[in-house]
C-alpha cells in the first residue's frame, strides 16, 4: 500500500506542475502585456504549451521538494523600465498562483462539504487528491517565489527597488547567483539529513499560512509518503497543537482527506481528540512527520 500511495502522491503532481509553472510564467506575461510590452504575446506566451514554460529543474525540484520554477519571460527592458513597472511585473507569477489557488480551493471546499473523500483508497479519492494537489502547488510556487533569494521574484522585487541606491551590491550578488544557490542546498540538505527538519517549512510560512487560509481555509502541506513531504505551516502546527479543538470544528476539507476507509475499528475517545487538534496532514508525532520525509 505505501509503493502504491508513493506513486499515487508522485503521478499526482503531474497535472500540479503542468497548471502551477505555466500559470506562473503567464502572470508575468500579462502583467508585461498590460504595461505596454506587446513581445510577450508575439513570442507565445500566452499559448497553452508546457513546453515553452517549465524547465528541467524546475521539474525537478517539485518532485523533489515540492517547489519549482519555469522558464523566465524575457521582455523588452525599455517598455518595463520604472521602479512600479518592474515591481508589478515580478509580482505577476505569485498573483496568477495565488488567483488559481483561490479559485481552486472553491472547488476543493465544495468537494469537501459533499462528503467527498480526499486520499490515496479509490478513483474519486485520488480525484479529489489531485485537485488538492493542484492547489498546494500553485501556493508552494506562489510562497517559495516571494523569497528575497536571487532569481526568484521575492530578490527581483527587492533589486527593483533598491538598485538604484547601491548597484554593485547587486551586481556582485548576481555573478554569485550559482554560489548562494549551492549554498542554499547545501543548507537544506544539512538540516534535513541532521536535524531532521525542512528548512522550507520555516521561511516559506510567512507566504504560505496566509494564502492558504484564504483559499481553503486553513493551512497544510502535502506529503509523498515515503520520500518527500512539505509543511509551510508551522505557526498554525503551534496554535493548533496548543489547545484541544472540537472535532466538529475541523474544516470540512480535513474530514474529507481523514476520512477512513475501509472498515476500522472505532479509535477511542482520547485518540480522536488528539487527532482533531492536528492539521490534516500532521498526523502523529513530529518525529514521525520527519521520519516520512526523509525516508
Amino acid at each position: 500500500m505505501n509503493l502504491v500511495q508513493l506513486l499515487v502522491g508522485l503521478l499526482a503532481l503531474v497535472p500540479a506542475l503542468l497548471i502551477a509553472i505555466p500559470v506562473h510564467e503567464m502572470g508575468h506575461a500579462a502583467a508585461a502585456y498590460f504595461q505596454g510590452d506587446r513581445s510577450v504575446r508575439y513570442f507565445g506566451y500566452f499559448k497553452l504549451d508546457p513546453r515553452r514554460f517549465l524547465d528541467p529543474l524546475g521539474v525537478l525540484a517539485v518532485f523533489a521538494a515540492l517547489v519549482g520554477w519555469g522558464r523566465r519571460v524575457p521582455i523588452q527592458a525599455n517598455r518595463i523600465s520604472t521602479v512600479r513597472q518592474r515591481v508589478i511585473f515580478e509580482l505577476g507569477g505569485p498573483a496568477a498562483n495565488l488567483a488559481v489557488a483561490i479559485v481552486l480551493g472553491v472547488v476543493l471546499r465544495a468537494w469537501a462539504r459533499a462528503g467527498l473523500p480526499v486520499f490515496y483508497d479509490s478513483v474519486l479519492a485520488i480525484a479529489g487528491l489531485v485537485i488538492y494537489a493542484i492547489v498546494f502547488l500553485n501556493l508552494s510556487i506562489f510562497a517559495f517565489q516571494l523569497l528575497p533569494i536571487p532569481g526568484l521574484d521575492g530578490w527581483n522585487i527587492v533589486e527593483a527597488i533598491f538598485r538604484d541606491r547601491n548597484a554593485r551590491f547587486f551586481y556582485n550578488v548576481n555573478v554569485r547567483k550559482r554560489e548562494i544557490w549551492a549554498g542554499c542546498v547545501v543548507v537544506l540538505l544539512v538540516f534535513q539529513f541532521f536535524q531532521g527538519f525542512n528548512v522550507l517549512n520555516l521561511v516559506m510560512t510567512p507566504f504560505f499560512q496566509p494564502a492558504s487560509l484564504i483559499s481553503i481555509g486553513e493551512c497544510d502541506g502535502y506529503r509523498v509518503p515515503g520520500f518527500t513531504g512539505l509543511y509551510p505551516c508551522l505557526l498554525y502546527a503551534l496554535s493548533s497543537t496548543s489547545r484541544r479543538t472540537p472535532r466538529s470544528s475541523r474544516s470540512t476539507v480535513a474530514r474529507a482527506w481523514s476520512k477512513p476507509s475501509g472498515s476500522r475499528s472505532r479509535p477511542s475517545a482520547t485518540a480522536r481528540r488528539r487527532r482533531s487538534a492536528t492539521p490534516l496532514l500532521w498526523r502523529g508525532s513530529r518525529a514521525r512527520w520527519r521520519r516520512a520525509c526523509v525516508a
